[in-house]
């Protein structure tokens, strides 16, 4: 069997040293591997689908790229698979560890979805995972980009680079190419009106993936209108509190405006406020941070910056970068525990404001330093409101 975790090697197996990786083969010889092949991420690729007899081309494989939108996607594609009795399996943020998995893990899944009577193969394809050669050698069937805009400059150094790996793996994959001027006039029917205006646009994307994978238009419009949005993603936490508060995972400039606006929307008739947790996640691009605080404050009411995986970034240094952005006149503070964030905005609603948290969405625990320590916005959200009597 191929390794590329010495972590993982077992008696006989073979270990495949990836760049960066001699100071493993040590332990992986320590551990039974027979010999150590040194290669690079493509020719793992290459290797990796040759031994599993090239998985891809037996499932029926879907690609979701683009800034935002990925995981909701994917979701709403499997599940309408599963409803019409397929057998569809799903890779992504909410299933891995990386949004894009090594190649290795991904044909590997693949063989075993086969070997269980898999029938489609559905997964986000991130630009790290395209740009570290994670994808090579899968043969899509259908790709479909949601949209574009900024993320990721602490790995790819510009927008500009960020989005041409983005278009290349659109330009250079097969199958049928999905654009979002291609799903963005898809007609969905007058249910998808209580929807928000991004989950509509998810939905339009899912719809006409599955019409390119051949299902009937009618049969998967029924299904799709069925399937509620995944973990995370616009989730309500349920109260008796006179307020709404919902959990998202937008992390990007342009998503937190999608979901800020979405927010207002609901507002619209209530005339509530609009009250914003977020933060920056450190280690990563510091660019993004001033842009997402000009949204929250331009959109927003009243905000509370707070850590999120602050990583070993200084939590000060990310606020400072943070602050840059607010737009004068905006009512905020900071908080850098986010249990304590997230209690202050929640006392701090009103009757028909809305409580968004952002940043973590489905995240199950919070990184600071070097320490990973169990954290759901969900479940705390839910504790805070349970102890205000809620």
């Amino acid at each position: 069997m191929y390794i590329y975790d010495s972590r993982k090697v077992k008696f006989g197996d073979t270990f495949l040293c990836l760049p960066g990786g001699d100071p493993y083969c040590d332990e992986a010889l320590a551990k039974g591997a027979k010999e150590i092949l040194k290669v690079t991420r493509k020719e793992m690729a290459r290797l990796v689908n040759s031994f599993f007899s090239y998985p891809s081309k037996h499932l029926k494989v879907i690609g979701v790229t683009g800034t935002n939108g990925k995981t909701s996607v994917c979701h709403f594609v499997a599940e309408v698979l599963k409803t019409l009795g397929y057998h569809p399996f799903t890779q992504g943020t909410l299933t891995h560890r990386l949004t894009t998995p090594e190649s290795l893990d991904t044909f590997q899944a693949m063989d075993s979805h086969l070997k269980d009577g898999g029938t489609h193969f559905v997964m986000e394809v991130s630009s790290h995972g395209i740009a570290q050669d994670r994808v090579v050698g899968i043969d899509f069937d259908v790709t479909c980009l949601t949209n574009i805009s900024q993320d990721h400059l602490d790995f790819h150094g510009s927008f500009e680079v960020y989005q041409q790996v983005k278009l290349g793996f659109m330009e250079g994959s097969g199958g049928i190419k999905i654009y979002p001027d291609d799903f963005q006039s898809v007609c969905l029917n007058d249910e998808a009106s209580h929807y928000t205006s991004f989950q509509t646009l998810n939905k339009k994307a899912a719809l006409a993936i599955l019409l390119a994978c051949g299902l009937d238009r009618d049969k998967a419009l029924v299904a799709l209108m069925k399937v509620m949005p995944p973990k995370g993603r616009f989730e309500s936490v349920f109260s008796k509190a006179p307020f709404h508060v919902i959990v998202d995972y937008a992390h990007s400039p342009h998503g937190v405006e999608v979901v800020l606006k979405a927010a207002k929307e609901q507002l619209a008739l209530s005339k509530g406020r609009l009250l914003v947790c977020y933060g920056c996640g450190g280690d990563r691009d510091r660019l993004k941070r001033p842009l997402m605080a000009r949204v929250v404050s331009e959109l927003s009411d009243y905000s509370v910056i707070t850590n999120d995986n602050p990583r070993t970034e200084d939590p000060n240094q990310i606020v400072f970068d943070i602050k840059k952005g607010i737009q004068q006149g905006h009512s905020f503070e900071v908080k850098l525990d986010r249990k304590k964030a997230i209690e202050h905005v929640c006392l701090r609603a009103e009757k028909d404001d809305m409580v968004l948290i952002i940043g973590k969405g489905h995240e199950s625990y919070q990184i600071i330093g070097d320490r990973t320590i169990p954290f759901s916005d969900v479940a705390v959200s839910q504790d805070i409101l349970s102890k205000l009597g809620y």
